[in-house]
């Protein structure tokens, strides 16, 4: 039978809280999604190792970094 290790005894951490903010629920809120609409995600592109030719989603890349037609 595998041994349990004993917990930790002591008195526990203290956490320290966040620091307050003077903001309403709404105004939290209303920044929050203002600032998620401005990221911009980039596509990233992959390319076969061997002929450099560009590799996207039906297709795919294996793992020594090579197309379908220079794999095999």
């Amino acid at each position: 039978m595998p041994q349990v290790e004993p917990k930790g005894r002591g008195r526990p951490v203290k956490h320290t809280p966040p620091p307050r903010i003077d903001a309403t629920p709404e105004e939290i809120a209303r920044a929050f999604f203002q600032s998620s609409s401005k990221v911009k995600t980039t596509k990233r592109e992959y390319s076969c190792g061997d002929c450099g030719r560009k590799v996207s989603y039906p297709e795919t890349l294996y793992e020594d970094g090579k197309c379908s037609d220079c794999h095999s």
